[in-house]
């Protein structure tokens, strides 16, 4: 499907999501403040009427330029555009599981609570949610263990993995020592992630 297709599936949605806006294959709650709280409607690579929808947390103090889908899973299996029943399936099933796995992380605590609660916590990159909205939320002893955990699940033979557990550290060290700082540092790189997902508008 294109991104254009998308759209028009995501604009019937929003009419049964109030709160919630609509970019490109991104279905979201607005406005965006510490956590990205998302629905994405993903292609799939063997026919172009599938595709995949995923939900997702993704706290913006951790600084990429893409989403990250770790703290979250996959709505119902493999959809189909053109079915006749697909707006009212896919309303059911985002009432049922998405949008309480959405609200229940409107805060930083709630958005840990929340991955945590995936019991996924052996994923480094669930982990990683973890320890970030912990950061965020100010709980620093919270966050210094889920940071040191999240460092030891990470292999860092590979430089982008070794450059996570760096910044990890960095960040651990300011909470412990230098808590408003690192408060401050959180808040710079929230800009940025929103920045590079060209979001701004949504805050």
């Amino acid at each position: 499907m294109t991104a254009k297709e998308f759209s028009v599936i995501g604009k019937e949605l929003l009419s049964y999501l109030p709160g919630f806006a609509l970019k490109g294959r991104l279905v979201f709650i607005k406005p965006i403040v510490h956590t990205l709280r998302a629905i994405y409607f993903d292609a799939s690579g063997f026919d172009r009427k599938f595709f995949y929808v995923n939900v997702f947390l993704q706290p913006l103090a951790i600084r990429v330029d893409h989403f990250i889908f770790s703290a979250g899973w996959r709505l119902g299996k493999l959809w189909t555009a053109d079915a006749p029943d697909l707006i009212p399936q896919l309303r059911k099933i985002i009432h049922a599981e998405a949008l309480p796995f959405l609200a229940r992380a409107e805060s930083p605590q709630g958005a840990a609570a929340a991955a945590i609660a995936l019991q996924k916590s052996e994923d480094p990159g669930v982990q990683q949610v973890i320890a970030y909205s912990f950061a965020r939320a100010g709980e620093i002893t919270k966050a210094s263990n889920a940071l040191d955990r999240f460092v030891r699940l990470l292999n860092v033979t590979f430089e982008g993995q070794r450059k996570m557990a760096d910044e990890a550290m960095q960040l651990r060290a300011q909470l412990l020592s230098r808590p408003d700082e690192a408060q401050r540092q959180l808040d710079m790189w929230e800009m940025e992630t929103v920045r590079n997902l060209r979001l701004e508008e949504f805050r």
